[in-house]
């Protein structure tokens, strides 16, 4: 409908008058009538005829819904309105036009959301800026930057013709084209530039934190996509690209090139420049020669030692010069020592590198390597290791486009395979395929992404395998889990103890018989082939054996989907679930305990386990009238044949209830089931305030930490209780302050970034109700609350759900029962920390959200109050995606040309992200079309690891227009170009919006000041002196004064000599592990990247990225990882012979030396654990007190 104007100052422009009218549009009672996203309008200033410029006053604006516009004119229309426009201080006046709108601008409006047109005119001009500064290039030259400040052209190539440099707008990166090449310098891998004159030649410099992007442009009309990637620009390139590729020099045509980069500078978000250049030489530090005496070098040494040489040079820490010049002290060093020792100082050498900061001198490297193993601390087993007897060392390594990155050893949870091999494992490597900047690889419309991964990972998997520290390497095989990640298993063949071959082959054929009458099809489809080998390869704890006549198998409880119509299919009702009786439930418990001592403060056993039988997987769960050792299978929960394997394994065991936390996909499924915002709101509020008050006090900070799941691994909630209760405040020290502003970030991130709010309910396994005790749509619920360790029963209406949620169908209200009724099953054997579903009914529950079921999978269950949906909709019932079934029985090349398609049509966060957006854009919201055929496609992508039939990418949904919602705002964005996003109605938008994230340039301080710390620690013979001298109370430090307090009541303040020493050994060797956690777990391949020590603490990961499932992923890496190293230094303080006291002696003798070092890196978290050994250990002797009382 079009609205006639009049009145319009003469100087006022078109702008004005759609910002202004758009002010009014844009309030909360006008979305009411049209939807989630702000209304378009189109603005047309009539010309003035009379002087032939400007405007005549008059013009008429345009919206596409009726409705908008007569509610507008109810409030400004007409001579004497309700409320008065004006506009450049001039009254408006408007009515309805006596003319129909054009079609075309009413679907143009029906299409786009608004564009604030001042945005779009600064987007604009910064487009034409950029393309109007497109730079000729005379020179390309990649290099190596030394350590005498001299940039090392490694790699050159002169342009004729020139090339162009320019600055993509819309990618923000810089983007050199030559010829059919191109290389991408995207601005957030950028650490800095400099630029000016070389002599007479105008020279760019560009240091960078990862490798480019390359690519070739494809010829018009010989594919559908416009580019390809490469891994390098010639075959002599592709010598160095792995190496050398954080440097990059351009020669450019003229002096004014610089200007125009200048001005190039100023349009990209980049605000990082150095004023000098360095001069230039041609160093030939990555000669073929080098190359080849450093592969025959490694070739010659032990793999351990091998890996970790090869790490360093990898990590771009030195050249082929530099890690050449170290053979004569590695050999030496092996001689004088052994292969572990050797390991452990190559380790420490190449983390000290990336502490330290840069050295001219020429023989720094070796001095720095002498002074590394002087002081280096041989450990006989490093803590993590001394954590769990169920781990294993696992080598990492990264395959790039361009070249390789090594990691580790780290401690890992084992599995059945690798457990057969204990003095094997360096054999085996997780290889992952990722990014240059650890980011899974991106899908783009026009570049031809399916041939490069077939060229460059398909053919590392199937034909040539890895070359690793001079061994080669092999796909053996993957988990499901990491597969999701691109991992896969590598291993070299090996002779076990009775000299026979363990390749991949005779794996594979030793883990059982996946040809089978059971499922005739799985050895004709890879993808379901690599799903059942999967299971081998799944992460466990070792259990216990069980005999073949302690096994029952019964048949699944199932319905016709179709009453009385067998061809229509069944639900399963107990899909994926058997039982297990109570003893032998204990005894796996008790053998856990045995391996774990975390296990050991849990008092009574979990009556819910998710295991892995010989072929089977799935849950079990207590069944109270089961004797004996006695485990009951279903034939859902068999997969293969595999009776060889006795041993019954633990993938979880579930111990605790998990806490409900809301998310971006669910809270729009809730609010189009008519939750109201506010609902939404007021959680998120709390959480806002919950959060900023934890600064005020240790049980507030304890309480965060405890709710988010931060500092487990260091218990740090249970030692913020327990300096509460001493009456300790919070303190200002800058540690604490730090630890605290990290956790609170880590809060608001989560709520801004991912709308992750706690609400009141809870996150529980399922399983089936064998006793057939429940009703249709009951369930029985209840949870052991952690600090009284009673149970809590659920019960009335509940919301249940499972993530992913992407269907109105996927949210289901059932009746929990509450507390059980005497003589019910659930009286005798309550199941804690579990959902048991009813197995009465037309459908599974399970199945109805989101087509889950009981193998392991956890669901999301509140009171039907706390999210009060108005309107419930029928489940979604999915078609099976078709499998792909080849013509003859899958091999393992079979199974790694899937995970190469995999790779190449892995959709999943795709088909999510676009439902999401869609849903947002859509006047219908989720039950847009598109919507509907998206969550079909997710649960085909879903399905895809095991049907190997890939959802194509033109059969997504595209977007409804190009601007996006202004959630979907990268973290890594630091401008405001809202050109490019609406500001969206719905409930994740208004909730993004309500979160001010703090700035965090502490983070770069804190770094920098541990970076100084390191630099400047005391030699080793100083610190052995300061043991001995300095074990003084901190009179300035409350909790040093409080801890001592305490400790007294128990034992004397004096420190025993051979604790104090013990104490200093450990201390060492804790910092330098700790020191290579935090440089492996960064989410930057920088040369310097490194956490601090306060974000391991909280088991957090600051810096931004663009892909936050890469940082979910890393820090739940540090977590495990600190969380071992933690458990091994209480393992070494707490031994089952010492008494009480001699604990607290270790504790105390560890904490005095913490807090003498406390300016040393590890000495703060280290004193945590101490802490918390003592606090523990005072409670333990106090409870046993009261027990003899």
């Amino acid at each position: 409908m079009e609205v006639f104007m009049r009145g319009l100052s003469y100087s006022v422009s078109k702008e004005e008058v759609i910002i202004e009218i758009a002010r009014i549009l844009h309030r909360e009672d006008y979305l009411t009538l049209w939807g989630s996203i702000p209304v378009n309008l189109e603005v047309q200033l009539h010309r003035n005829k009379r002087t032939g410029r400007g405007h005549s006053g008059c013009g008429r604006f345009t919206v596409a819904l009726p409705s908008v516009a007569f509610r507008f004119l109810q409030e400004f229309g007409g001579d004497y309105p309700l409320v008065i426009f004006k506009c450049g201080q001039r009254r408006v006046f408007f009515e309805r036009s006596n003319t129909n709108p054009r079609t075309d601008i009413v679907d143009k409006l029906l299409r786009t959301p608004y564009v604030n047109p001042h945005a779009e005119a600064e987007k604009q001009k910064r487009t034409t800026e950029a393309e109007a500064n497109r730079i000729p290039i005379r020179r390309i030259e990649f290099g190596w930057e030394c350590r005498d400040y001299v940039f090392s052209s490694e790699w050159e190539k002169s342009l004729d013709p020139v090339g162009l440099l320019g600055y993509d707008e819309d990618r923000r990166e810089f983007r050199v084209t030559f010829g059919p090449n191109i290389i991408a310098l995207r601005s957030a891998q950028i650490n800095w530039v400099s630029y000016g004159m070389d002599g007479p030649c105008p020279v760019i410099y560009f240091n960078l934190d990862s490798a480019p992007v390359f690519e070739e442009m494809i010829p018009p009309g010989s594919s559908p996509f416009k580019r390809t990637r490469t891994s390098s620009l010639d075959p002599d390139h592709e010598r160095v690209v792995a190496y050398a590729s954080l440097s990059v020099r351009f020669t450019c045509d003229s002096r004014g090139s610089l200007e125009m980069f200048r001005a190039l500078h100023k349009i990209s978000p980049l605000n990082k420049e150095k004023g000098d250049l360095y001069p230039k030489e041609r160093r030939k530090l990555f000669s073929v020669e080098l190359i080849r005496r450093f592969e025959l070098w490694l070739a010659q040494l032990e793999f351990e030692v091998a890996f970790q040489l090869e790490k360093i040079v990898r990590d771009a820490q030195v050249d082929f010069r530099e890690i050449l010049a170290l053979r004569q002290a590695v050999g030496d060093l092996i001689r004088s020592k052994n292969v572990k020792h050797t390991v452990g100082v190559i380790r420490s050498f190449g983390t000290t590198l990336k502490e330290t900061t840069w050295d001219p001198h020429p023989d720094f490297i070796r001095k720095l390597f002498f002074k590394v193993a002087r002081e280096y601390v041989p450990e006989t087993k490093s803590l993590a290791d001394m954590a769990l007897e169920d781990t294993f060392s696992c080598y990492h390594v990264s395959v790039t486009p361009t070249g390789m990155k090594f990691g580790g050893p780290f401690p890992e949870r084992s599995n059945r395979v690798f457990r057969r091999y204990p003095d094997r494992h360096s054999c085996f490597v997780r290889v992952t395929f990722e990014e240059e900047t650890r980011l899974q690889f991106r899908f783009d419309r026009e570049v031809d992404g399916a041939t490069f991964v077939k060229k460059r990972y398909g053919t590392i998997l199937r034909e040539t395998g890895l070359k690793i520290a001079g061994r080669d390497y092999r796909f053996l095989a993957y988990s499901q889990s990491a597969l999701k990640e691109h991992s896969v298993w590598f291993m070299r063949p090996f002779r076990n103890e009775f000299r026979d071959l363990v390749d991949p082959a005779s794996i594979i054929d030793s883990l059982g018989d996946f040809d089978n009458a059971r499922d005739p099809q799985l050895i004709y489809c890879p993808g379901r082939y690599g799903a059942r080998i999967s299971q081998a390869f799944t992460s466990t704890d070792s259990g216990v054996s069980i005999e073949p006549e302690e096994i029952q198998t019964i048949s699944d409880i199932k319905v016709f989907k179709v009453q009385g119509n067998p061809s229509s299919g069944t639900w399963n009702f107990t899909d994926g679930v058997g039982t297990i009786s109570p003893e032998l439930a204990k005894q796996i418990w008790d053998t856990m305990r045995a391996r774990r001592r975390s296990a050991k403060r849990v008092r009574i056993y979990p009556k819910c386990f998710q295991i892995r039988f010989q072929g089977c997987k799935g849950m079990v769960s207590v069944d109270h009238r089961q004797s004996g050792r006695e485990l009951v299978l279903r034939p859902s929960m068999i997969k293969f044949e595999a009776p060889e394997w006795s041993e019954i394994e633990i993938a979880r065991a579930f111990d605790r209830p998990s806490p409900f936390y809301l998310n971006r996909p669910l809270i729009m499924v809730l609010e189009a089931l008519g939750v109201d915002y506010q609902v939404f709101k007021d959680y998120q509020d709390m959480a806002v305030r919950e959060a900023q008050n934890s600064r005020q006090e240790f049980e507030r900070a304890g309480n965060l930490l405890e709710q988010y799941g931060l500092g487990a691994s260091f218990r740090l909630p249970s030692i913020m209780y327990h300096l509460h209760k001493l009456g300790v405040p919070m303190q200002k020290d800058p540690f604490y302050k730090h630890l605290m502003d990290f956790a609170i970030n880590h809060v608001l991130r989560e709520l801004k970034h991912h709308a992750r709010i706690p609400i009141d309910g809870y996150t529980l396994v399922g399983v089936a109700d064998v006793h057939g005790w429940l009703a249709p749509n009951e369930v029985f619920a209840c949870i052991v609350n952690q600090q009284t360790r009673k149970l809590e029963y659920l019960e009335g209406d509940m919301v249940v759900t499972r993530s992913p949620v992407i269907h109105p169908g996927d949210i289901q209200i059932v009746r929990a029962i509450g507390c059980p009724p005497p003589g019910s099953p659930f009286e005798q054997e309550p199941l804690p920390n579990a959902v048991v579903f009813s197995i009465k009914g037309d459908r599974p529950i399970p199945s109805k959200t989101g087509g889950g079921d009981l193998d392991g999978d956890v669901y999301n269950i509140a009171p039907l109050h706390t999210l009060p949906i108005r309107r419930t909709y029928p489940a979604a019932a999915y078609t099976d995606a078709p499998k792909k079934l080849l013509a003859w029985k899958c091999t393992m090349d079979d199974v790694a040309e899937f995970v190469t398609d995999y790779i190449n049509s892995d959709v999943l966060g795709l088909v999510a992200i676009n439902w999401l957006i869609i849903a947002d854009q859509s006047g219908k919201s989720i039950f847009d079309d598109d919507c509907m055929t998206l969550a079909q496609l997710h649960s085909d992508a879903v399905d895809y690891p095991k049907s190997s039939t890939p959802v194509p990418l033109d059969k997504i949904p595209k977007l409804k227009f190009k601007r996006k919602p202004d959630w979907n705002q990268p973290e890594t964005m630091n401008d405001s170009r809202s050109a490019d996003w609406y500001e969206s109605q719905r409930a994740i938008g208004r909730l993004f919006r309500a979160i001010e994230l703090p700035a965090l340039d502490i983070v770069q301080a804190v770094g920098r000041k541990q970076r100084k710390k390191l630099d400047e620690e005391e030699d080793e013979e100083d610190r052995l002196l300061a043991q001995f001298g300095r074990m003084s109370i901190r009179d300035d430090d409350q909790v040093d004064v409080a801890v001592y307090g305490r400790i007294t009541e128990f034992i004397d303040e004096d420190v025993d000599p051979d604790h104090r020493a013990s104490a200093f050994t450990l201390f060492d060797r804790y910092a330098a592990e700790l020191k290579t956690i935090c440089c492996s777990y960064t989410i930057s391949r920088g040369r310097n990247a490194m956490l601090t020590e306060e974000e391991a603490v909280v088991g957090t990961i600051v810096a931004t990225t663009s892909q936050p499932r890469q940082r979910r992923d890393m820090i739940s890496k540090l977590r495990d990882q600190t969380s071992l190293q933690v458990k091994g230094v209480r393992n070494e303080l707490i031994s089952e012979e010492d008494g009480y006291d001699t604990k607290l002696r270790k504790a105390w003798a560890l904490w005095r030396l913490t807090q003498e070092e406390r300016d040393v890196m590890g000495a703060r978290t280290l004193g945590l654990i101490a802490l918390g050994v003592i606090f523990d250990t005072i409670r333990e002797f106090e409870e046993e007190l009261k027990g003899r009382i």
